[in-house]
C-alpha cells in the first residue's frame, strides 16, 4: 500500500475533519407532457426493479436563494436566457460542504448599464442546514451580471477560491483562509470584457499550475438589441440573431499571474455555453471540452507540448447524428459502458435531442443517443446542468439533467420543465426513472445549475440546484442499494492541488470501474471535488477493494490496495516520485 497519507498531517489550507414565472402549457401540461416523452421504448427490457431515490430536504434547509435575470427591466435581452449557477465546496475547510449561487442582475436601459447583484453564499452546518455568510466572507458578486461559479485552488495553497463568469467581466475571489475572501482578477491579470458564460480549470503544459478556458458567448449590447416577436408577443432573441465571440485561454505564468494566449490559439467564434476539462483519452494531459449554441462543438485535444488542436469534427462531437449543430448547454464525462474510455454528455435545446457520445477508441467518438435509449427523453426539453455519477451503486454511471425554457413565451414546450433521470442499465442503455424516484423529480421549474454532493456523507451522492426566478432544490440521495462504495480526495503535490485531469481505476473481482478529476462541466456549476465509485459488494475481495490506480496530472502512477469499502480516503501525490 502505497501513499495512504492523511491530507491532515501533510499539508496546510483546507483540514477537513474525519469522519421564471411560467407561460404556455401549464405545471400539470409540462407533467403530462414530460410522462408521455418518459414511456420506454420497445427496445427496453430489463425488468430490474427501480431503486434509485431522491427527498427533497430543501423546505428545512435555511436556503433562500432566486436567481434574479433581470427581465423586470424589460429589456429583453438575451442575458436574462442564460439563468446562472452553483458551486458546492468547502470554502472554510470545516468538513461540511458549503454552497455559493450566482444572483445574476439588473438592466439599466437609459444608462446603458448592466449590473450585479450580490450573489449568496451559504455555510454548511450539517443536517442539511445552511445559514447565510455572504457579508461574512466579504463575498460580493454585484460588480458583474453572474452566470458560472467555478470553484479551484488556483494558486495552490490549499483553500479554494471561486472564479464568476459574466457579462462585463471576470471576478476571482481569493480565499484568505479566513473565511473570507478578496477579489483579484485584475491583479492576476484575468482580465476579459467580454460576455463570459462559463468557464473550466485544467493544466495546460503538466507543470502544476491551473490554466484557464473562458467560454464567450455574444455579442448582444444595448445598441445590439433586435426586437424580437413571436406570434405577436415579444421575447427575448435567440443565440442565431448574434454573432458568436471567439473564446479565451489564459496560460498560468506559475507566479501568480495570468496572460491571455493570443488570436489564434483557439478556434474562432463562440456562443459557448458548457465547457469541461478532461484527461478525456487517459494518456497524461488535459483536454477541453467547449459546447456551442447553435454552432459546432470544439473538443481541444492537449498535444503535450503546450498547444491545442481543435478536432471537433474529426472526433464526431461537434455535431447531431445528423450532421446538424444542436443548441448545446451543459456537459458531462463518465465512463458509461465501463470500457475504460470516457464519453460525453451533452444537452439540448427542445426539439433536439440530447447527445451521448461514446469514445470508441482515442478521441474518436460514435453518437448513441438511439442506441442506449436516451431518446426516450423526447425532445422537449431545454436542458442545462447534467452530471454523471452512479446514484444507486451498482457499478454503472446513472445520469440527471436539470431542465427549463430559455424564452418567456414559450410556443412547443412549457418554460418549467421536470429534472429528468437516466438509470444506467449495466453500460447496455439508459431508462426514464424520474417518474417513481420522488417528488423532485415531478415540479417543474425553470432549472439552469446542477452540482453532485454528498451532504450527509454516507456514500450516495445528493443533488443541489439553482433555477430562475424560483426557489432552489437540496436533495437527498435516499436509493436502496445493496452496492458498496468508495470516495477519494487527490491532493496534487507535483501537480495541480486539485488533481484535475487524473485518472483512476478501481479493480473488483471481475471488473475495472475508471473515473477521472475533471474541471468545469455540468452547466455554469461546480460539483464537490471527490471521486466516487459504486461497485457491486460481490466484487470485494476478503471485504476489500482489491486495488485503486491513479495517474496523477504529473504523470506519477500510485497504487493502494486492499482498500476498505464504504468510507472516504484521501491520497496525496508523493512529492519525489518519478513517473512510471
Amino acid at each position: 500500500m502505497a501513499w495512504l497519507i492523511p491530507l491532515l498531517l501533510l499539508f496546510a489550507g483546507c483540514r477537513p475533519a474525519d469522519k421564471k414565472p411560467a407561460s404556455g402549457p401549464s405545471a400539470a401540461s409540462a407533467a403530462a407532457s414530460v410522462r408521455q416523452a418518459e414511456t420506454p421504448s420497445s427496445e427496453v427490457t430489463d425488468r430490474t426493479p427501480f431503486r434509485i431515490r431522491f427527498a427533497d430536504r430543501s423546505a428545512d434547509s435555511g436556503i433562500q436563494v432566486r436567481y434574479n435575470d433581470g427581465r423586470e427591466d424589460e429589456v429583453y435581452s438575451i442575458i436574462e436566457s442564460l439563468g446562472g449557477g452553483l458551486a458546492a465546496f468547502d470554502y472554510d475547510c470545516d468538513g461540511h460542504v458549503d454552497l455559493a449561487y450566482a444572483e445574476g442582475g439588473r438592466f439599466r436601459a437609459e444608462q446603458k448599464e448592466v449590473v450585479g447583484l450580490p450573489g449568496w453564499l451559504y455555510q454548511g452546518l450539517g443536517d442539511w442546514r445552511f445559514r447565510p455568510v455572504l457579508q461574512q466572507s466579504r463575498l460580493d458578486l454585484s460588480r458583474h451580471y453572474q452566470h458560472g461559479v467555478h470553484v479551484s485552488d488556483f494558486d495552490n495553497d490549499g483553500f479554494p477560491d471561486l472564479l464568476v463568469t459574466g457579462y462585463g467581466g471576470l471576478q476571482l475571489w481569493h480565499n484568505v483562509g479566513d473565511g473570507t475572501f478578496q477579489e483579484v482578477a485584475s491583479v492576476v491579470g484575468l482580465v476579459d470584457p467580454n460576455w463570459s458564460s462559463t468557464a473550466a480549470w485544467g493544466d495546460l503544459e503538466g507543470d502544476g499550475d491551473l490554466d484557464l478556458l473562458v467560454a464567450h458567448y455574444a455579442d448582444w449590447s444595448f445598441d445590439n438589441n433586435p426586437p424580437c416577436v413571436v406570434r405577436g408577443v415579444r421575447d427575448v432573441c435567440g443565440p442565431r440573431d448574434f454573432r458568436g465571440v471567439d473564446h479565451l485561454f489564459f496560460r498560468n505564468l506559475g507566479d501568480g499571474r495570468f496572460e491571455p494566449m493570443p488570436k489564434g490559439f483557439l478556434a474562432p467564434g463562440g456562443r459557448g455555453l458548457g465547457v469541461l476539462a478532461s484527461d478525456l483519452d487517459a494518456d497524461g494531459d488535459t483536454d477541453w471540452y467547449v459546447a456551442n449554441d447553435e454552432e459546432a462543438n470544439y473538443l481541444y485535444r492537449n498535444e503535450g507540448d503546450g498547444r491545442l488542436t481543435e478536432i471537433g469534427l474529426r472526433s464526431g462531437t461537434a455535431l447531431d447524428d445528423a450532421g446538424t449543430p444542436d443548441g448545446s448547454m451543459g456537459v458531462g464525462v463518465g465512463d458509461y459502458n465501463n470500457d475504460g474510455k470516457f464519453d460525453l454528455f451533452v444537452t439540448h435545446y427542445e426539439t433536439e435531442t440530447c447527445a451521448l457520445y461514446s469514445q470508441s477508441s482515442r478521441l474518436n467518438f460514435l453518437h448513441m443517443s438511439r442506441r442506449t435509449n436516451v431518446t426516450a427523453m423526447g425532445s422537449l426539453f431545454v436542458g442545462w446542468g447534467v452530471v454523471f455519477n452512479d446514484y444507486d451503486l451498482d457499478g454503472d454511471e446513472d445520469l440527471v439533467t436539470v431542465n427549463g425554457h430559455a424564452v418567456r413565451q414559450s410556443q412547443l414546450a412549457p418554460v418549467d420543465q421536470l429534472p429528468v433521470l437516466l438509470e444506467n442499465l449495466n453500460g447496455k442503455s439508459f431508462r426514464m426513472a424520474g417518474e417513481l424516484a420522488g417528488s423532485f423529480f415531478q415540479k417543474p421549474v425553470s432549472a439552469r445549475g446542477l452540482a453532485v454532493v454528498d451532504f450527509n456523507q454516507d456514500g450516495k451522492m445528493d443533488l443541489a440546484t439553482s433555477t430562475v426566478l424560483q426557489d432552489v432544490a437540496i436533495v437527498e440521495n435516499q436509493s436502496e442499494s445493496e452496492g458498496t462504495w468508495l470516495k477519494v480526495q487527490l491532493v496534487g503535490t507535483q501537480s495541480n492541488r486539485d488533481a484535475i485531469g487524473a485518472t483512476l481505476s478501481l479493480q473488483g473481482k471481475e471488473r475495472v470501474i475508471h473515473r477521472n478529476v475533471y474541471g468545469g462541466g455540468s452547466y455554469a456549476s461546480t460539483s464537490e471535488r471527490v471521486v466516487h465509485f459504486g461497485m457491486e459488494r460481490s466484487q470485494l475481495r476478503d471485504g476489500r477493494f482489491p486495488l485503486l490506480t491513479v495517474r496523477w496530472p504529473s504523470g506519477t502512477i500510485t497504487k493502494h490496495d486492499l482498500l476498505e469499502p464504504d468510507r472516504l480516503i484521501r491520497l496525496v501525490e508523493p512529492p519525489q516520485a518519478k513517473p512510471e
